[in-house]
């Protein structure tokens, strides 16, 4: 979405395809349209378990309650400090999204942060942990929430 939009709107859509414009389509403007990545309909989340490397998690390496989790996605909205579209993200100050929750197997994850990641473009992470108790499995569902808006809802394993 350009810069400056205004939010909860409703604007038209035009596409131009050679010298013809299309019938315009009216769309909401939301302040955010939070999505995780996913493949194969699991979660692109990056694990921080002790000094051991980061791996990807997937049903033949499951997040634990208490693993540090990277996961990526987009929509999360302008960013404080904010950056103009197409630009890459700084490493400081830290583009910091707007309030964020994240649910993993129903249960509340903490954020300890949800904004731009460093030196991409676009590129939204939330950093989280895996809460304790949280329902183990191979598709344990994880759901972002920003400025009221709910992402699709993502799985992960976690044994």
């Amino acid at each position: 979405m350009p810069e400056g939009i205004n939010i909860n709107t409703t604007q038209q859509v035009y596409v131009l395809r050679g010298l013809t414009y299309s019938v315009p389509v009216p769309v909401d403007v939301a302040p955010a349209q939070p999505s995780l990545f996913t493949a194969n309909g699991q979660a692109i989340a990056q694990v921080y378990r002790g000094s051991a490397p980061p791996f990807l998690v997937s049903t033949q390496a499951p997040a634990i309650a208490g693993d540090v989790l990277v996961l990526y996605g987009d929509g999360l909205g302008v960013t404080a400090p904010p950056v103009l579209e197409g630009v890459v993200s700084p490493a400081s100050p830290l583009p910091q999204a707007a309030a964020t929750t994240l649910m993993i197997g129903g249960q509340s994850a903490p954020v300890s942060f949800a904004g731009l990641t460093p030196g991409f473009v676009g590129l939204y992470q939330i950093n989280t942990q895996v809460p304790g108790g949280v329902a183990t499995g191979d598709a344990v569902p994880v759901i972002v929430n920003v400025a009221g808006q709910t992402s699709p809802m993502g799985m992960m394993a976690v044994h």
